[in-house]
């Protein structure tokens, strides 16, 4: 099985669950979206008109994230999205080339310094590929390399001790310096 589960962070209940075959795919945009249906469909209509939805990086599909814009421009909405987002090859040279002021200290979800992590806005480091909007920012957040992580990563993690994580976003930037570990955002003077 490969289901998709749909909760709501703020109650912890869970509104849907699609239910799929073992060789489903992780990034079947039309999956995600019918899940959503369902869970959106789910939450009281006053409750609607601010949604935040954060997928791992199988919601990171340029499907999704338009189906995500177009359903709230069309029901007048304010719908934002925080999925997790491939480090590939562009993505890692662009984490190399952050200046060392850029990065700030990652925090846990309780607002402690996450040790050893840190994160910064690559949306102007990064040339994206047609089709992803305009307005989707990418942070990037590294953290010490564990051992269960070694034998994945990077020849440049592998050499920095560092392992590297992404995440796409169109949530408003604030210009606070330091940042959760899901939703970062950056320094003023580093966008």
């Amino acid at each position: 099985m490969h289901p998709l589960v749909v909760t709501i962070a703020n109650t912890g209940e869970v509104v849907a669950i699609l239910l799929r075959e073992g060789n489903a795919g992780s990034n079947t945009a039309e999956d995600h979206r019918t899940v959503l249906r369902q869970a959106i469909a789910q939450i009281p209509a006053r409750h609607r008109k601010n949604i935040i939805v954060r997928v791992d990086g199988a919601g990171a599909t340029k499907e999704l994230l338009t189906w995500i814009g177009a359903q709230a421009a069309e029901h007048g909405y304010d719908w934002r999205y925080s999925v997790g987002f491939d480090v590939t090859e562009p993505v890692r040279a662009a984490i190399v080339k952050v200046p060392a002021t850029a990065w700030s200290a990652a925090l846990t979800p309780e607002g402690k310094i996450r040790k050893g992590a840190h994160v910064a806005d690559l949306t102007g480091l990064l040339a994206l590929a047609d089709g992803w909007s305009r307005q989707m920012k990418v942070v990037a957040r590294f953290e010490p390399l564990h051992p269960r992580h070694r034998k994945q990563a990077s020849a440049i993690e592998k050499k920095r001790g560092q392992r590297f994580l992404a995440v796409a976003h169109n949530l408003p930037v604030t210009t606070t310096s330091a940042t959760t570990s899901s939703t970062a955002t950056t320094p003023a003077s580093n966008r």
